[in-house]
C-alpha cells in the first residue's frame, strides 16, 4: 500500500509539474510576441491574439492532463487518419482510384477541393467525437468509436493489397500500417470496457443509464467506472 501511494503521490507531482511548465512556457512565449507587436502597435490584436491563444493552451493542457489510454488511443487515431489524407492529398488519389474519384465529384465537380471537404469534415467529426461523446461519456461514444475502427481496418488493410495490385507506390499506402495498428489497438481497449473490466480497488459492474461509462473527470484509468451506489448502499446498510 506504501508504493501504491508514493506511486500516486510521483504521478501527482509529475502531473504538476507538466502543467507548471507548459504555462511557463507560454508566458515566455507571450513575452517574445510583446516587443514585435509593441513596435507594430496594435495592442487591440496583441490583446485578443493572447487571449486566443489563452484559451487553446489552456484546453489543451487540460485535455492532456486528464485525458485517459482510450481517449489518447482514439485521439492518435483522428491524427493518424488526418496525415494520411495528407499523404493521399499530396498522391493526388482523386486521380487514380475511382471510388475517391466519384466521391469527391459528388461533393463538387473540381475532385481537388471536393478532397479537401470530405477529409476536413472527416478530421473535425473526429474531433467532435473525441472531445463530447468519448471524453463526457454518452452512450453513442461505443458506435462512433467502432465505426472509426472499421473504417481504420479497411484503409489499413486496401491500401496495401491496392498496392500490390498496382505493383508500385499508391497514395496513402506509407500511413496505412500505423491506422491498422491503432484501430486493432483501440478495438482491443473497446472489448476490455464492453467486458467491464475495473482496475479499482473493487470491481464495478457498468449499469444502464444515459452514460455507458464516467466522463474523463471521473476516471482514475481508462477502465474504471463509477461507484457501484448499490454495493456501496448494501455495504453501509451492513454495517
Amino acid at each position: 500500500m506504501r508504493m501504491l501511494s508514493g506511486q500516486a503521490v510521483q504521478s501527482n507531482k509529475s502531473r504538476r509539474m507538466r502543467a507548471y511548465n507548459l504555462h511557463y512556457g507560454f508566458a515566455s512565449a507571450r513575452e517574445t510576441w510583446r516587443a514585435p507587436f509593441g513596435v507594430i502597435g496594435c495592442p487591440v490584436f496583441l490583446h485578443a491574439a493572447q487571449s486566443v491563444s489563452g484559451i487553446l493552451v489552456s484546453a489543451w493542457m487540460g485535455a492532456m492532463l486528464a485525458m485517459t489510454r482510450f481517449q489518447a488511443t482514439f485521439g492518435a487515431l483522428v491524427l493518424a487518419q488526418a496525415a494520411h489524407s495528407v499523404e493521399e492529398y499530396f498522391g493526388r488519389l482523386w486521380e487514380p482510384f475511382p471510388p475517391t474519384r466519384f466521391l469527391t465529384g459528388l461533393i463538387s465537380q473540381d475532385l481537388e477541393r471536393g478532397f479537401l471537404i470530405i477529409n476536413a469534415s472527416l478530421l473535425v467529426f473526429g474531433l467532435w467525437c473525441l472531445f463530447w461523446p468519448l471524453r463526457r461519456g454518452w452512450r453513442s461514444a461505443f458506435p462512433l468509436a467502432w465505426a472509426w475502427v472499421a473504417m481504420e481496418v479497411i484503409n489499413g488493410i486496401g491500401h496495401p493489397l491496392w498496392t500490390l495490385r498496382q505493383g508500385g507506390y499508391t497514395p496513402g499506402v506509407i500511413t496505412a500500417p500505423l491506422l491498422l495498428a491503432l484501430a486493432v489497438y483501440l478495438a482491443l481497449q473497446l472489448r476490455r470496457i464492453a467486458r467491464g473490466s475495473s482496475i479499482g480497488d473493487s470491481p464495478c459492474q457498468l449499469k444502464p443509464g444515459n452514460r455507458v461509462f464516467p466522463p474523463i473527470s471521473r476516471l482514475a484509468s481508462p477502465y474504471t467506472a463509477t461507484a457501484c451506489l448499490d454495493s456501496a448502499a448494501s455495504h453501509e446498510s451492513a454495517h
